[in-house]
């Protein structure tokens, strides 16, 4: 890496956000779905490149404290930042360092997890090379590298417009000034673009996206020096070249093209995995890719086999609306889940539906969710417990293709029930206190008002609901919060009791308590 880049973030500084499909949870995951037995994501040891401030890597030290975290970053500024919290929260098994990944060597020992995330289509392919050279080095025998990148056919179009940018602020040095110049540019070509021409309707719906983006990304994004997207296969064939193999994407759902028409399932069904996913990213047009490497010598196995769901805790990807469910039917019922419908028709697949979502958002092994499935159902509509297990097995595995479902060796630790003193992590408190980015369980971000903030910051097992509504009603009294007409998250004009009530049923659904 340059000292371009290390002064750019200095700075721009990049915020700092959780990236939920590079949390060491999720790679383990995926690995054992794919006939690996990665280290346990619980006690492991994790490296990030290109860590920021932390905010990808402190939440995994917080929620694992038997993990040991490392991250590295070329910007002082944002290192840090990173480092002020760590020392604040008191957290002895994370460490960020201001390092060049070209500083790595075989000193450092050896990592289960390694995340490169927004870094490989940044930097000079010598640095490139060098990302691959570390991830073979040092990624553990069985461990999970995960690594993002932009990719072609997607980013053609963008290229473009990054292009434009470029060419117009060529003459700016100021870092403010390049980003309002790069915006006016942005605005009059949408101003002027020809919709009557497929190529004006594109243009003008690429520029929509990049105007809205904040000024960070602009500025990383579409006015450094690098941003090299490359073909998926290319990528491939790169990590190959370093002793690495393809494990599988992110998002395994992508891999498994239920988006697809039938034809075009047909077609890619017989393909090898590699060409396969190189015509996907045609037929979908992708632009980015966060993808996972492991170690060639490693057996994998990419076939989707149900038998393997039942190694997993599992949950769905947001709370069902069961509407009115007839358990003892075999007719079909729709689930809503996240705006989306998931239909099935066995009576165990339903009771299996309905008891996630009375539990959601916490997770649940597979054997205990077949038995607490079986408790709701008449004895004689599983009399074949084989078959039923199968037929839950088979419910779960499409679930995953259809990206309703997360699945979990080591699931993340949150309680749905509102406990008498309820209790949030030290981390959460600590970033609404702060008004930073919110980091729940899931490794998403939660954005809260202020109201929410207030009482998140007070459930440290200590305060009841009386000491909240308390605490709440000085706090307006006083104009420590400012009550707003409007807004909806909070219904603020509502009575207090209500107000903390609002809040703490978020919190649940958010995934923000542990006790």
């Amino acid at each position: 890496m340059s000292d371009a880049s290390q002064n750019s973030y200095d700075d721009v500084p990049y915020p700092s956000y959780p990236h939920p499909n590079t949390h060491p949870r999720h790679l383990e995951a995926l690995a054992v779905l794919f006939g690996m037995e990665p280290p346990p994501s619980t006690a492991c040891r994790v490296l990030e490149l290109g860590c920021a401030s932390g905010g990808n890597l402190i939440p995994v030290a917080d929620e694992s404290p038997d993990c040991q975290v490392l991250g590295i970053d070329l910007s002082s500024r944002q290192v840090e930042d990173g480092r002020a919290t760590i020392a604040e929260l008191g957290m002895p098994n994370i460490e960020l360092r201001k390092a060049d990944v070209c500083e790595i060597d075989d000193s450092w020992g050896k990592f289960d997890y390694i995340i490169c995330f927004g870094v490989y289509s940044w930097v000079p392919p010598a640095v490139q090379d060098r990302i691959f050279d570390v991830c073979r080095r040092n990624l553990a025998p069985n461990g999970v590298a995960s690594i993002s990148y932009n990719t072609y056919p997607g980013w053609y179009l963008r290229e473009g417009i990054r292009d434009l940018m470029r060419y117009h602020v060529d003459q700016i040095s100021d870092p403010r000034q390049r980003i309002a110049q790069a915006r006016a540019v942005l605005d009059f070509m949408v101003s002027v673009c020809d919709e009557r021409q497929l190529h004006g309707q594109l243009l003008k719906h690429e520029l929509k996206l990049i105007r809205e983006v904040d000024e960070s990304y602009l500025y990383h994004e579409h006015l450094e020096d690098y941003n090299q997207p490359t073909y998926f296969h290319e990528f491939i064939d790169r990590a190959a070249q370093h002793g690495l193999q393809y494990l599988s994407e992110s998002n395994v759902s992508r891999m498994l093209m239920l988006d697809l028409p039938e034809k075009a399932r047909e077609a890619l069904r017989e393909a090898p995995m590699i060409r396969r996913e190189q015509y996907l990213d045609f037929l979908r047009n992708v632009g980015f890719r966060t993808t996972l490497l492991c170690h060639r010598e490693i057996e994998l196995d990419h076939e989707l086999r149900e038998h393997r769901m039942g190694r997993f805790h599992v949950q769905l990807s947001d709370r069902p609306d069961p509407g009115q469910t007839d358990l003892g039917s075999h007719e079909p019922v729709k689930f809503t889940v996240a705006d989306r419908g998931l239909t099935v028709s066995l009576p165990l697949s339903k009771a299996a539906i309905v008891c996630l979502g009375r539990i959601w958002p916490e997770a649940i092994g597979v054997a205990e969710l077949y038995d607490r499935a079986l408790e709701m159902l008449e004895p004689a509509s599983t009399a074949d417990p084989q078959r039923s297990i199968e037929a839950l097995h088979s419910l779960l595995a499409s679930a995953l293709a259809g990206n309703f479902l997360e699945i979990f060796v080591h699931p993340p630790r949150c309680v749905s029930t509102i406990a008498d003193r309820p209790v949030a992590s030290k981390l959460v408190r600590y970033q609404a206190s702060r008004r930073m980015l919110i980091t729940n369980r899931w490794h998403r971000i939660v954005k809260f008002n202020d109201v929410g903030r207030f009482v998140l910051q007070r459930l440290d097992g200590q305060h009841d609901r009386a000491a909240l509504e308390r605490d709440l009603h000085d706090a307006l009294a006083k104009g420590v919060i400012v009550r707003k007409p409007g807004d909806e998250d909070a219904a603020s004009d509502e009575p207090v009791p209500d107000m903390v009530d609002w809040a703490l049923q978020t919190c649940a659904s958010a995934c923000l308590l542990v006790a």
